[in-house]
């Protein structure tokens, strides 16, 4: 297999990626009772509900929005959520987390690959291109 097969699926690639990075990132959420402290200590002034049922349901909404990303489905919309979950993982703790490089880098590599994917588009395949290609006859004729 040549390196020909993968040029115009660099998009898929990485929705990929991301999608894998945010499904597991909910899975976390979802199966992990000790996230609650963690999340109650760091983002306290925005959790109005239990933290239990916040992480329940950010968790799914994370799922869904994996599963968006693999069908490219709402990919720029998604992609936009995705870079401001990036940034609110180092931000709202506040910036002391750049002391501890793992929790900065993480939430600055997800704000950068979803600002790449939210400028470039979904990409081929993906049910946004199929939408534009539709949209594209429909004017055309």
């Amino acid at each position: 297999m040549s390196f020909k097969y993968f040029v115009n699926r660099e998009r898929l690639i990485l929705r990929i990626i991301l999608a894998i990075s945010l499904f597991m990132w909910g899975f976390q959420k979802i199966t992990t009772p000790a996230m609650d402290a963690v999340y109650v200590k760091d983002f306290q002034q925005l959790i109005f509900l239990d933290p239990r049922l916040f992480l329940i349901i950010a968790g799914i909404c994370q799922i869904i929005m994996a599963v968006g990303l693999i069908a490219g489905v709402y990919t720029r919309y998604i992609a936009a959520i995705y870079v401001f979950m990036g940034l609110m993982t180092f931000v709202v703790p506040g910036f002391f987390t750049i002391g501890n490089p793992y929790k900065f880098t993480y939430g600055l590599v997800m704000a950068g690959a979803g600002l790449s994917l939210m400028l470039t588009g979904a990409g081929f395949p993906s049910w946004d291109s199929k939408q534009m290609r539709q949209q594209r006859l429909q004017e055309v004729e």
